[in-house]
């Protein structure tokens, strides 16, 4: 029995998985970032404000984002994991390579956006127009908006996991990061309570 194939298979799948962890702790660090940078209270008038020097530019320029597009952070969060599914949309879902002669070889991938795919990419872009056109921006999910927003999320990690059972030979890191953004997107839209976002610490008296 030739257990060479099935030996490069398990090291390919290695390969993937170490790939897609370096770019899940990659976009948690980044959500640990704002959520560092947006959570602190603001100063009281009695207080006065900190001076420019002691407020670092990066800081600021979260501060500033976050006033601009007046979200709370539930939805901050659940619209950057929608837009981290929509980009896995168009990253390859499927790889297939091939080797030649002399060392050369070639291959070819397929996206997300074929077949049944297509409905995962409403999924994720239904997740995020609602996040801005429906309800208050500035509260967190809620009634009717949170039932939707959660189907959307959960419509799309779960079409995302169809099309990996269905060919589950030469996936690649776009499939895998579409499931997490669907499963990732229903839990901090239906499970998290909006209490949980809540980082503000309180004053020290």
């Amino acid at each position: 029995m030739n257990i060479y194939p099935l030996f490069s298979y398990l090291l390919q799948t290695r390969s993937k998985i170490i790939y897609l962890s370096s770019l899940v702790f990659k976009k948690l660090s980044y959500i640990r970032f704002i959520i560092n940078c947006t959570g602190r209270p603001e100063p009281s008038k009695n207080q006065g404000r900190l001076p420019k020097s002691q407020t670092s530019r990066p800081n600021q320029n979260q501060l500033l984002i976050m006033e601009n597009l007046n979200l709370h952070k539930q939805k901050l969060y659940a619209l950057i994991v929608a837009g981290v599914g929509f980009i896995a949309m168009f990253l390859p879902w499927w790889k297939v390579s091939f080797g030649g002669y002399g060392g050369f070889g070639g291959g070819y991938s397929i996206n997300g956006m074929h077949e049944i795919g297509i409905l995962a990419f409403l999924g994720f872009l239904g997740a995020g127009i609602v996040t801005f056109v429906m309800g208050d921006k500035t509260k967190p999910y809620e009634g009717q908006v949170k039932m939707i927003a959660a189907a959307c999320f959960a419509v799309a990690g779960l079409i995302a996991l169809i099309q990996f059972l269905r060919q589950t030979h030469f996936t690649s890191f776009g499939l895998y990061l579409a499931i997490l953004a669907g499963i990732a997107g229903a839990v901090i839209v239906y499970v998290m309570k909006p209490e949980q976002f809540n980082t503000n610490k309180p004053p020290i008296s």
